[in-house]
């Protein structure tokens, strides 16, 4: 077995760890109350995406992140195109659903919250991370939801909305191959 011997004089920088309060009341999550679930908004949002960059990844495509203030969270790499995905989390569950405000930019801040251009993202990802499930569409409305009675199908076939929502900007699910030994031919994202 390999082994890196240590390079002499070299010291690793001091890691920056957030405060033992601030693991420990993530530690319960999804039960947290709404003053913590806003105090760590940033960081479940991360949590999300992550989350959909796991799913796109399962099913064979590559997700790039974007800089932090893009229009977009992701470039997603199709065999057929390059989609920006805009994507967005929910924690809580309210009346029975969990909601989705499609703007950009934050209400505190001097732009406020600005509706996105047509430009700005091709898909669109819903993550109820609570309930580890996401939602893939094209629907640029500025409000969405997602009811409870929907999860259980979300999550018995998560590929579905992802289909659904290639096929309403003109490109097919990358098909299966026939042997998973076969070469992945050209068009091939991970190896």
């Amino acid at each position: 077995m390999p082994v890196q011997l240590p390079l002499v004089g070299l010291m690793l920088p001091p890691v920056a760890l957030r405060s033992a309060a601030s693991v420990t009341a993530l530690w319960s999550f999804p039960d947290l109350d709404t003053g913590t679930l806003c105090h760590h908004a940033k960081i479940l949002g991360h949590a999300g995406e992550h989350f959909v960059d796991s799913v796109l990844l399962r099913f064979g495509l590559l997700p790039l992140a974007l800089p932090e203030h893009s229009s977009a969270d992701r470039l997603v790499l199709h065999p057929d195109a390059v989609l920006k995905l805009q994507i967005k989390t929910a924690t809580a569950e309210r009346g029975g659903a969990w909601h989705f405000n499609i703007s950009k930019g934050y209400s505190h801040s001097p732009g406020g919250l600005r509706p996105y251009a047509a430009s700005d993202f091709d898909l669109l990802a819903l993550v109820v991370l609570p309930e580890n499930v996401e939602r893939f569409s094209r629907d640029r409305r500025p409000a969405h939801r997602i009811l409870r009675s929907e999860i259980a199908g979300l999550r018995a076939d998560p590929r579905a909305s992802l289909e659904e929502a290639l096929l309403s900007v003109g490109l097919a699910a990358p098909a299966a191959p026939d042997d998973c030994g076969a070469p992945q031919g050209d068009h091939a994202l991970i190896p």
